[in-house]
C-alpha cells in the first residue's frame, strides 16, 4: 500500500490489490530489467548506445504498465478532521471534600477541576477545542456526555456533584472514554478525579485497556491522600462452646489510619454484669496500622455469655460507630468424656491417667492392649476391650491413642473412629511411640487420613542424647489451650523452663491443611523442612491432634503436675468442642459471614451430626431462602464426598436482607434459620483520600502522565499532536481500468516498434 499525505485536510493514498509475496514480486522485476538490458546491449545494430537506451527505456515503460494494470492499482481520497481528544470530570459525592488547594485557598474537588478548565474566561478549553475534536463527560454511577455543540466554559461551570453516593464507576468510564469512536480512538484521555471507584473496573484494569488500545492517559489527581484518623475493628471470631473455667479466645482485627504513636486500650466486657473478662493495649505503629490480635478470657459460670469487644474511642475519631462487635459463647461445665487408650503401661498413659483420674471435670474410661486379666475388673476406669461400632465410640468426647498396636484390632475400630471424629465431632488425640504409631499406621487407610502428618519412614524415631524442646510457631499463639499462664509472655517463660524431650517419631511433612504448632529446633526433613513435633487438622466436623513426642509426662520435672495437668486438661477440652457443638446443633445450615457485596459469592453449608447426619441419606438437601419483595427461591445443596457437607453457591442476589431455611429432608429438631444480607458496596464516603498511587501507576502504565491539580499547568503542552481523523471517504478511482493508461501503453510499444523498424531492426 502506497501512501501520499498532505498535512491538510485531504489524504490521497494508492492501494494495490497484488498477491504475490514481495520476494517474488522483486525477483520478477530484477529479472525482467536484466532481460531487457542484456538484450538491447548483446543485439547487433546500427543504432547508438543512447538510440538502444531508449528504447530499452520504453520495453520497461511498457512492462510496468502491464504490472500496474495487473495489480489493480486504485486512487482513494479521505477527508480529514481534528484528532480526537477525551476529557472526564468525576462529580460523585467525594469531589464535595473541601481539601482542594488550586490556588491557595480551600475549595471543593469539583469546583476545582472547574476552575482548571474555565480559569481565564474558558481559555484552557476553547485552547483544547481549537487543537482537538473533544468528547467531555461526567462520571458519578454512569457516564453523562456534555454537549460540546455549546458554549464549552458554561457547560462545564453547570456542573454540579451526583445524587447517587453509592457507586462511582471511575474505572468503567476511562475504558469508554478510551474506545475508538466512530472513526478513531482518542489521542489521549485527560480525567479530573480523586481516583475512587466503588464498583465496576478499577483504575488499574482501565488502564490496561487503554494501553492495549495505545492510548495514554492525563490524569489530574485532585484532594489529599491525607486520610481522616478512624479506628476500626472486624473479623471477630470467637470459640462457640467452652468449659467453665477453662481458657478460650476471641480474635479480630484492628485497622488504625492516621493514629501512629497512638494506644488502643482494647476490652472484653461481659455485657450481663459489665465486668472486664479481657483487656489488652495496642501500639499503633504507623499511619496505616493493621494488626490481628487475640484476648484470652476465662469464663466462670455455665450458661450463654454475651460480650462485647470494644476499642475505646479516641478523641480524633469522626466515626465511632465501627469500634465495637457482640458476639454469644455457650459456656458448660459438663464433664469431658475421655478414652485414653495405650498399647502398654508407658510412663505418658500411666501420667495421664493419673491427673485425669483426680480431675472431676473429666470422665474417663481407660483401655490397655498389654494388661493383666484382672486389670478391668480392678480399675474403675478400665474397660475390657475397644469401642467396635460409632455408637459405642459416640459415647465418648475425646479418643486418646497412645501407641496402639493396630494389628491386634480388627478394621472396624478404625472405620468406626473415623466416623466418629469426621460426622459426629469427636476429637483424636494421637500420641506417637517407640514400638506402632505411626510406623505401623502405613497401610490403615482411615488413620492415614485422621492423621495431620503424612506417614511414612521405617520406625523406631530418634533418640537425642542432649534433649530438645519444641519450638512453638506463630500459630501456637493463637490457640488458647497452650497458654500455661495468664499472659502469652509469661506462658512463653514457663515452656523454655520445662524439662526437655529426648525422643521424637521421625515421619512425613505436615498434610496441606494441617497447622504445625510445634517443631523440632535444630534438625529437618531431607527436603530441609522442619520436623513436625504438635500438629492438628480438622476433620469433618471434628478435629485430630498429633504428637511426635511420648514424654510430656517430663514437663513435671521440679514443678509438679501443674504444667502437664494445665497442658492435657485445655487440649483435651478444646478437642472436646467439637463433640459437644454437633451434639447441641445436631444440624447446622450456616454461610461463611452475615455480610456480602453485590457481585459475591453466598456459599451455603448444610453440616450435621448424630442422628441428624443418620437422617441425612440422600445426596441432596433443599434450603429455601426468603427476602422481602423478592420470590422464594428454592436452593439445592450437593453431598459432598469428602466431608459429608451439602454445599451451594447463591450468585447474583439483590441487595436486601435474606433468611434461609430447611426444606428438605424434615430433621428433628431443625437446624436454625440462617439470616444475611447483600449490601451497598462501601459509599463514597468510606475513603474519601486521593488515590494517588493509583492514579499514578495507571499514567505511567498507558505512557501518559499524572499531575496534582496545583502543578498541572503543563498538562495543555504535554499532549501529544495526535493524528488528524478520517471524516469522508471519496469513491475510489480505479486508475488500472482507465483508457489513458491503455493509451499510454499501447503509445509506448508502438514508439518502440517504429524506432525499431527505422533502425532497421527486428
Amino acid at each position: 500500500m502506497l501512501i501520499a499525505q498532505i498535512q491538510s485536510a485531504t489524504q490521497w493514498q494508492l492501494d494495490v490489490h497484488w498477491t504475490w509475496a514481495p520476494w517474488v514480486t522483486t525477483l520478477v522485476i530484477a529479472s525482467l530489467v536484466a532481460l531487457v538490458v542484456w538484450i538491447y546491449r548483446t543485439e547487433v545494430s546500427p543504432a547508438g548506445h543512447w538510440y538502444r537506451g531508449l528504447l530499452g527505456l520504453l520495453r520497461l515503460t511498457s512492462l510496468g504498465i502491464v504490472l500496474l494494470m495487473l495489480s489493480e492499482l486504485v486512487l482513494s481520497t479521505t477527508k480529514r478532521g481534528e484528532p480526537r481528544l477525551a476529557i472526564l470530570i468525576d462529580r460523585s459525592p467525594s469531589m464535595a471534600e473541601d481539601d482542594a488547594n488550586v490556588d491557595g485557598s480551600k475549595t471543593t474537588r469539583l469546583a476545582a477541576a472547574k476552575q482548571f478548565l474555565t480559569s481565564g474566561d474558558g481559555q484552557r478549553i476553547r485552547t483544547l477545542d481549537e487543537r482537538y475534536e473533544l468528547s467531555i463527560a461526567a462520571i458519578a454511577s454512569e457516564i453523562d456526555p456534555l454537549a460540546t455543540s455549546q458554549d464549552l466554559a458554561i457547560e462545564i461551570d453547570a456542573l454540579s456533584l451526583a445524587d447517587d453516593g453509592t457507586r462511582t464507576r471511575l474505572g468503567d468510564a476511562l475504558t469508554a472514554m478510551a474506545s475508538p469512536g466512530d472513526s478513531a480512538s482518542p489521542t489521549a484521555v485527560i480525567a479530573f478525579t480523586d481516583g475512587r471507584a466503588t464498583v465496576g473496573r478499577s483504575v488499574e484494569q482501565a488502564a490496561a485497556i487503554a494501553r492495549r488500545r495505545g492510548v495514554p492517559l492525563y490524569l489530574v489527581g485532585i484532594g489529599s491522600d491525607e486520610a481522616k484518623p478512624d479506628v476500626a475493628l472486624s473479623e471477630v471470631i470467637s470459640d462457640q462452646v467452652v468449659f467453665a473455667d477453662d481458657l478460650a479466645t476471641v480474635e479480630a482485627t484492628i485497622e488504625a489510619t492516621n493514629l501512629a504513636g497512638r494506644t488502643l486500650q482494647v476490652k472484653l466486657i461481659d455485657i450481663a454484669t459489665g465486668d472486664s473478662l479481657s483487656n489488652k493495649v495496642v501500639a499503633i505503629s504507623d499511619a496505616t496500622f493493621r494488626e490481628k490480635i487475640t484476648l484470652v478470657f476465662e469464663p466462670k459460670v455455665a450458661g450463654d455469655l454475651n460480650a462485647r469487644l470494644e476499642v475505646t474511642p479516641l478523641a480524633e475519631e469522626e466515626a465511632k460507630d465501627n469500634n465495637a462487635a457482640e458476639f454469644t459463647v455457650r459456656v458448660t461445665d459438663e464433664p469431658v468424656k475421655v478414652l485414653l487408650a495405650a498399647g502398654y503401661p508407658c510412663y505418658e498413659f500411666r501420667y495421664l491417667k493419673s491427673v485425669l483420674d483426680r480431675d472431676t471435670k473429666f470422665k474417663t474410661a481407660t483401655y490397655l492392649q498389654e494388661a493383666d486379666l484382672d486389670y478391668a475388673r480392678q480399675d474403675r476406669t478400665a474397660i475390657a476391650q475397644l469401642p467396635l461400632s460409632e455408637e459405642q465410640f459416640a459415647e465418648f468426647d475425646v479418643i486418646v491413642l497412645i501407641d496402639l498396636d493396630p494389628s491386634l484390632l480388627p478394621p472396624l475400630v478404625w472405620q468406626s473412629l473415623e466416623m466418629m471424629v469426621g460426622e459426629r465431632g469427636g476429637g483424636l488425640l494421637l500420641v506417637s511411640g517407640t514400638r506402632n504409631f505411626p510406623w505401623d499406621y502405613r497401610q490403615n487407610e482411615n488413620i492415614a487420613r485422621l492423621a495431620p502428618i503424612e506417614i511414612t519412614g521405617s520406625g523406631g524415631g530418634s533418640i537425642v542424647d542432649e534433649g530438645f524442646r519444641p519450638q512453638w510457631t506463630d500459630l501456637a499463639e493463637q490457640m488458647a489451650n497452650l497458654q500455661l499462664a495468664p499472659t502469652r509472655e509469661e506462658s512463653n517463660v514457663i515452656w523454655a523452663r520445662l524439662a526437655p524431650q529426648y525422643w521424637f517419631a521421625e515421619v512425613g511433612p505436615a498434610k496441606p491443611a494441617a497447622q504445625v504448632l510445634a517443631v523440632h529446633p535444630n534438625k529437618q526433613m531431607n527436603d530441609g523442612a522442619a520436623i513436625p513435633i504438635v500438629a492438628t487438622q480438622y476433620y469433618g466436623a471434628g478435629r485430630v491432634w498429633y504428637h511426635a513426642i511420648d514424654s510430656t509426662w517430663r514437663w513435671r520435672l521440679r514443678v509438679g503436675d501443674v504444667f502437664f495437668a494445665r497442658y492435657w486438661g485445655q487440649t483435651l477440652r478444646m478437642l472436646a468442642r467439637g463433640k459437644m457443638l454437633e451434639d447441641a446443633a445436631g444440624a447446622r445450615l450456616e454461610v461463611e459471614r452475615n455480610e456480602y457485596e453485590p457481585g459475591e459469592v453466598v456459599r451455603l453449608a448444610l453440616q450435621a451430626a448424630g442422628t441428624s447426619a443418620r437422617a441425612l441419606t440422600g445426596d441432596s438437601a433443599v434450603v429455601s431462602i426468603e427476602s422481602p419483595g423478592q420470590a422464594n427461591r428454592q436452593i439445592t445443596l450437593e453431598r459432598q464426598a469428602a466431608s459429608g457437607r451439602f454445599t451451594a453457591e447463591l450468585r447474583d442476589l439483590a441487595p436486601g436482607s435474606y433468611r434461609g431455611f430447611l426444606v428438605e429432608p424434615s430433621l428433628n429438631p431443625a437446624p436454625a434459620a440462617i439470616e444475611f444480607r447483600i449490601v451497598a458496596p462501601p459509599g463514597e464516603f468510606s475513603d474519601t483520600t486521593l488515590n494517588r498511587a493509583a492514579l499514578r501507576a495507571a499514567a505511567a502504565t498507558t505512557l501518559g502522565e499524572y499531575y496534582d491539580i496545583a502543578d498541572a499547568d503543563s498538562l495543555l503542552a504535554d499532549l501529544p499532536a495526535g493524528e488528524a481523523i478520517a471524516r469522508e471517504a471519496a469513491p475510489p478511482v480505479e486508475l488500472w481500468n482507465k483508457w489513458w493508461m491503455l493509451a499510454l501503453l499501447t503509445a509506448c510499444l508502438s514508439t518502440e516498434w517504429i524506432l525499431r523498424k527505422k533502425k532497421a531492426m527486428l
